[in-house]
């Protein structure tokens, strides 16, 4: 491939702002002169002064390099540890209200939209759910909303799907028409597309969860941290943002906005820092009495703290932030402020089950913390030897326990 100078790029992303408004400015330098090289060799150019002749004396070209330019890389069920996690996740929001809208900031040629789908349908809640799809790129628009696939790609993609479901078949969601896949177009019939530039145009609507994964890593600093306070604006409150694999915004990020929902996964949650103050503090009190009750018997465990981990994660906070701000003279006594009691009885439970084994302090611990949470502390015992239901489920088994007597 040619080498494309500095000054060509400037060149080129100058003129192709000042004749059309679309800014290229902002992408990160390597990435966006193998793509100018790549162009020149798909037009079958020399040089990108015969490019840059091209885009000003041709209108109706510059849709074509853009389309070049912004090409996506993308599959179905990439990084299947996340749709596992997200399968999970999506419930949890739906207890919390009827409906979601969710935005596929830059979605390329659709595998994650029609993934995201895919995922819903077979929870049984696609219907409570609607999409917006962007992206710059009005051919990998047109490829997402047609939705058809090489066979050769949706082989590969039924390896991602089987990592995510292993008992189900992606097949049975497209048919092959002459060495493609088409998609069930049904899939996607709450998604709205929409060709727009990430950077320079704005969305005025609110999301629950904003995926932009492996989108960002062609932007330079500023043009992230840009993007990083539109999602800031268009998230809801609690609002999840979700980045890819090979996305670090470790240097840009403000974490007074965006807090860890879950590390591993690379999720984030909107920070509500004037709304939650209160909330946060009766968050961190739940996770302390977990710590406190961990350490009761002198030792801390690897699977008692990855339990705690979890749970701090879920709630959005950082493990290592966590335990530096912890206090280890906690305050088990005050706990009449947690409000969801039923939920912290559960919790300890899991705890005390964690390591395999479960010793006379933890139980006499927990008995106290339930007496105080005002529950019969006779549950513990009871729950303590068996096999936990599903939160939900204890949920409605501990309202057959009557509160301690007043």
């Amino acid at each position: 491939m040619k080498e494309i100078s500095d000054e060509e790029v400037k060149s080129l992303t100058t003129a192709i702002k000042n004749r059309y408004d679309l800014d290229f400015t902002c992408y990160e330098a390597k990435s966006l002169k193998r793509r100018i090289s790549r162009a020149l060799s798909v037009f079958n150019m020399q040089s990108t002064h015969e490019l840059w002749v091209k885009i000003l004396r041709e209108q109706n070209f510059i849709n074509q390099l853009v389309n070049e330019l912004s090409v996506g890389l993308t599959a179905m069920f990439r990084d299947p540890k996340l749709w596992v996690r997200l399968k999970a996740i999506i419930p949890q929001l739906l207890e919390q209200k009827d409906t979601l809208k969710i935005w596929h900031a830059g979605c390329s040629t659709g595998e994650e939209v029609f993934t995201l789908n895919i995922l819903l349908e077979e929870l049984g809640v696609r219907h409570k759910v609607t999409s917006l799809a962007s992206d710059m790129n009005s051919d990998a628009i047109y490829t997402a909303q047609q939705g058809t696939y090489h066979t050769l790609s949706l082989s590969e993609y039924h390896k991602n799907y089987k990592a995510f479901n292993q008992t189900g078949s992606l097949q049975k969601y497209y048919e092959v028409q002459s060495q493609k896949g088409v998609m069930d177009l049904s899939l996607i019939d709450n998604v709205r597309f929409q060709n727009s530039n990430l950077i320079t145009d704005s969305v005025d609507e609110k999301f629950d969860i904003i995926f932009c994964r492996n989108v960002m890593i062609y932007f330079d600093q500023a043009a992230k941290k840009r993007v990083l306070e539109k999602f800031y604006n268009n998230l809801n409150t609690h609002g999840l943002f979700i980045i890819g694999f090979f996305d670090s915004l470790a240097t840009v990020i403000d974490k007074t906005k965006f807090q860890f929902y879950d590390l591993n996964h690379k999720i984030f949650k909107k920070n509500n820092t004037n709304l939650d103050k209160d909330m946060d503090q009766i968050i961190k009190k739940k996770l302390n009495l977990l710590v406190h009750l961990a350490k009761v018997d002198g030792h801390f465990h690897k699977s008692e703290r990855a339990f705690i981990n979890s749970i701090i994660m879920e709630e959005g906070l950082d493990p290592n932030d966590f335990y530096l701000s912890s206090s280890n003279n906690l305050p088990v006594d005050d706990v009449e402020d947690i409000s969801d009691k039923a939920d912290m009885v559960y919790l300890v439970l899991k705890l005390i089950q964690a390591d395999g084994v479960i010793k006379p302090e933890e139980i006499k611990f927990c008995e106290n913390l339930t007496k105080k949470l005002d529950y019969d502390p006779n549950l513990i015992k009871f729950f303590a030897y068996k096999n936990l239901p599903s939160r939900s489920e204890f949920n409605s088994q501990l309202q057959g326990w009557a509160a301690k007597s007043q």
